[in-house]
C-alpha cells in the first residue's frame, strides 16, 4: 500500500511566452539526477536560499508585521525595562568609580604620612626638650614652604 503524504501542496505554472519561465523550465527538465535527487527539494532549497539572501522583513507577511511591531511606540513595560537597565548600568559604573576613588584616596593617605609628618612630630619633641614656644602661624607657613 502506498504511503499517503500529508504535506502542503503549492502548484505553479511556467508560461511558454515568458523567457524567464522558459529558462527555468529548461533547467528543471535538465537537472542532473546524480546531483539533484528531487526537484521538490531543489525548489525548496532555491526558495530558502533566495529568502535568506533577501530581507525577510519585507518579503513575508509575518516579517513585515514583526518589523512594524518593532518600530511601533514604546509601551510602559518597555520603559520600565529600559529604566532598570539604565539604573543597573549606572550603579555598576558608580561602584567602579567609588572603588577607584577609594583606592586613590588610601594611596594618597599612605603617602601623606611620609617624612613631613614625622619631621613635625620630631621637631615638636625637640622644641619641648629645649622649652621653646612654637607659633602656630609660623609652623603652618613652614610646612607649606617645605
Amino acid at each position: 500500500m502506498a504511503k499517503v503524504d500529508k504535506g502542503n501542496y503549492h502548484n505553479f505554472r511556467l508560461s511558454n511566452s515568458n523567457a524567464q519561465h522558459v529558462s527555468v523550465n529548461k533547467i528543471l527538465r535538465d537537472l542532473n539526477p546524480n546531483v539533484v535527487k528531487s526537484k521538490n527539494q531543489y525548489i525548496v532549497d532555491a526558495i530558502e536560499y533566495y529568502t535568506n539572501a533577501l530581507d525577510k522583513d519585507d518579503l513575508t507577511l509575518t516579517g513585515a508585521m514583526e518589523k512594524e511591531k518593532r518600530n511601533s511606540f514604546v509601551t510602559r513595560g518597555d520603559l520600565e525595562k529600559i529604566k532598570c537597565e539604565i539604573r543597573d548600568g549606572i550603579m555598576i559604573e558608580m561602584q567602579k568609580e567609588m572603588l577607584a576613588l577609594l583606592g586613590t584616596f588610601t594611596g594618597n593617605m599612605a603617602n601623606s604620612f611620609s617624612p613631613v609628618a614625622k619631621q613635625t612630630a620630631v621637631s615638636a619633641i625637640e622644641l619641648e626638650a629645649f622649652e621653646i614656644e612654637t607659633d602656630d602661624t609660623m609652623d603652618g607657613l613652614a610646612t607649606k614652604w617645605g
